[in-house]
């Protein structure tokens, strides 16, 4: 229950005694009463702003600082998450939290908020004859499992292959173009 219905409960209740109670049966609303106090119930306007614990469907379009799009929901379906489940980067997730339905906006997250700095330390070397043991023939730009992780080959020879375990987009600035397009509230 919010503040402001608080008080408005507080007042009828002051008004109330203040009057006294004048019907006999004042425990059965009149059918007109019962109509208007669920017209009243059906109208809430944090129903249509998204809180942590709700699920979001958004429409987007990511792009870097220079424009070039990276990504965008279209024309597949919405992007689809729990706010506050940490299934997305913080920075978008934070961006939609108390947005409103069909609400649009535009914002620029940094490395931080998103997929982190560039780490040097995150480039591992490995040996190319072990890779060569399991049937894998490393060549630059493939995508390889390591430690279940993805990353990147940058530079292989005979002996040493040299994996980039960042993420793609780590280090970059990210601008994403968010519309709010669907919200299921959480179970209270």
């Amino acid at each position: 229950m919010n503040y402001s219905k608080v008080l408005v409960l507080i007042a009828l209740i002051l008004v109330l005694f203040s009057l006294g109670c004048t019907q006999e049966n004042n425990n059965q609303p009149s059918d007109e009463n019962k109509t208007k106090n669920n017209d009243e119930n059906k109208f809430d306007p944090l129903a249509s702003q998204a809180f942590v614990g709700d699920t979001v469907k958004v429409d987007y379009e990511g792009r870097f600082l220079d424009g070039n799009v990276f990504d965008k929901s279209a024309p597949k379906s919405p992007l689809e998450f729990t706010l506050g489940a940490g299934q997305i980067i913080k920075g978008f997730e934070q961006a939609v939290i108390g947005m409103k339905l069909n609400e649009e906006k535009t914002v620029t997250i940094e490395p931080k908020d998103a997929y982190g700095e560039y780490d040097k330390d995150l480039i591992w070397s490995i040996s190319t004859k072990e890779l060569n043991d399991v049937m894998i023939k490393p060549k630059i730009g493939m995508v390889l499992k390591v430690e279940g992780r993805p990353g990147t080959v940058i530079a292989t020879d005979e002996n040493t292959t040299m994996v980039d375990m960042n993420h793609k987009l780590a280090g970059k600035t990210l601008v994403f173009k968010i519309k709010l397009v669907g919200i299921t509230k959480a179970k209270k």
